[in-house]
């Protein structure tokens, strides 16, 4: 197979094209009755191969419930997309699809309950924006709504679509520049709403949304808090997750009224921003125990060091991130504390193979499994991975951006508790291809892409093979 499909995604069993194949080996892989189909990033793109839908879709296409068209640059045959009728969701992004095509979609598809339509690519300054609005309103089962960084969204369109779509769940409007909290004046009136996503709008009252009672979720994220008034004082939601990533100027004060006016936080997002006054490393030595319901915690590229996380107390917490940090193995006993930990992301830190080696020996003598493991970019070789015990503690294991080498990898592979693994960015080569990849029936997830040497035909091979390998980047 041409040398040019290698590193392209392939993905999944239930109609999930995959993306270096031809249609001829589509019809051989791919299900009748195909329910879902995405083509992120697909053979549609390149020079010789095709660029409409294959047979085996259009065949079937009254099955289709859900189509993902991300990332297309040169699909041809627009109208073939009027052939789906039947869409429950319908996701596109980052493509040139022309919006009036958009339209038509949303217009010939009346059970849709998700769409996306983000970050276009094409020029919207001659479209009927009102007609666009039509199209979505009139879609009376329209649970989440994701409209990230259409430049033409603006106040107006935001709230009504709040007045229009009673059952409304989700709204995404990142990066919508024309957004501000005018848009957002009724949202305490609004019954169904759960999830809100406003990063990159010009909010300047975050605390806005949290007057909605149903709110779970509000993200607001690459922020800079020095023009922000965060009011916390009139919040009626139970809010469970918050997150605040990559912004700047975060104070202490705003951390601190998180902590007590936010009781019933569960997940709670910091990760790569910036703080006054070492801001997060008075919130970790301190305030942040009053949030005894917060059981995930991503604090990833925060500059942390082993001695900011000593006085975190969180007994329920589940998740810890901690991924590109100077935390060492001088942390592994720390991390060891907190019972309830199943997913632990210790990526790009300085932590060796020996604090890996007594991480898993704790979850091994206790008996307990970690659900997820990330190691990425750690520098770990193949002669260290094989001298660790108690990989069987792991379920799913993230190894990417190391040195993992043939025997490595075999030997991860023959491990049945492991259901997803990703070695991608290592140095496997076609050698390492042996019939324990085939016979492996519990691997649900893998990813090799970035091994520069296993070859199209290699790549073939193993999604003929390994038929329950539901997910498969290569």
């Amino acid at each position: 197979m041409n040398q040019q499909f290698i590193g392209s995604r392939a993905i999944g069993r239930d109609g999930l094209v995959f993306n270096f194949m031809k249609s001829e080996i589509l019809d051989q892989v791919l299900p009748s009755r195909i329910h879902s189909i995405d083509f992120i990033s697909n053979y549609f793109t390149r020079e010789d191969s095709l660029c409409e839908l294959p047979p085996i879709i259009v065949n079937h296409i009254g099955y289709v419930r859900k189509i993902n068209f991300s990332r297309q640059t040169s699909f041809k045959d627009f109208n073939q997309l009027d052939l789906f009728t039947n869409l429950e969701e319908f996701k596109i992004s980052d493509t040139r699809l022309p919006a009036e095509n958009v339209i038509r979609i949303l217009s010939s598809n009346k059970h849709l309950k998700s769409i996306e339509y983000s970050n276009p690519l094409c020029d919207s300054s001659t479209l009927d924006v009102q007609l666009f609005l039509a199209s979505i309103i009139s879609l009376p089962n329209l649970r989440h709504v994701n409209l990230s960084g259409v430049k033409f969204i603006n106040d107006e369109i935001v709230a009504k679509l709040l007045i229009n779509l009673p059952y409304l769940s989700d709204l995404v409007v990142r990066y919508c520049t024309n957004v501000s909290d005018i848009a957002f004046a009724g949202i305490e009136q609004h019954k169904h709403i759960k999830i809100v996503d406003i990063t990159g709008c010009k909010i300047t009252n975050p605390g806005i949304i949290l007057k909605n009672q149903n709110i779970r979720k509000l993200s607001y994220e690459d922020s800079d808090f020095e023009n922000v008034y965060l009011d916390l004082g009139t919040i009626v939601s139970k809010v469970i997750e918050l997150s605040f990533s990559l912004s700047t100027n975060i104070s202490t004060n705003v951390l601190r009224s998180i902590a007590d006016s936010c009781p019933d936080v569960e997940i709670l997002r910091l990760e790569t921003s910036t703080y006054k006054s070492d801001g997060l490393k008075q919130f970790l030595n301190s305030s942040i125990n009053k949030l005894t319901s917060l059981k995930e915690l991503y604090l990833n590229g925060t500059k942390l060091d082993d001695g900011n996380i000593k006085e975190i107390l969180l007994e329920k917490l589940q998740i810890l991130s901690l991924e590109f940090n100077n935390i060492t193995d001088s942390s592994i006993d720390k991390i060891k504390q907190f019972t309830q930990l199943t997913d632990i992301r210790l990526g790009r830190t300085n932590i060796t193979h020996k604090g890996i080696a007594d991480l898993l020996a704790h979850y091994h003598s206790i008996g307990k499994v970690i659900e997820n493991l990330a190691l990425n970019s750690l520098k770990i070789t193949g002669e260290q991975i094989l001298s660790i015990p108690h990989w069987s503690q792991v379920q799913r294991l993230n190894l990417s951006k190391n040195k993992v080498n043939n025997d490595a990898f075999l030997f991860l592979i023959k491990l049945l508790n492991i259901i997803e693994l990703n070695c991608s960015d290592n140095m496997i080569t076609n050698e390492a291809v042996h019939p324990h990849i085939y016979s492996n029936r519990t691997l649900r997830k893998l990813n090799l892409s970035s091994n520069r040497n296993i070859s199209a035909r290699t790549k073939s091979s193993i999604v003929m093979k390994c038929p329950n390998i539901s997910e498969l980047t290569l």
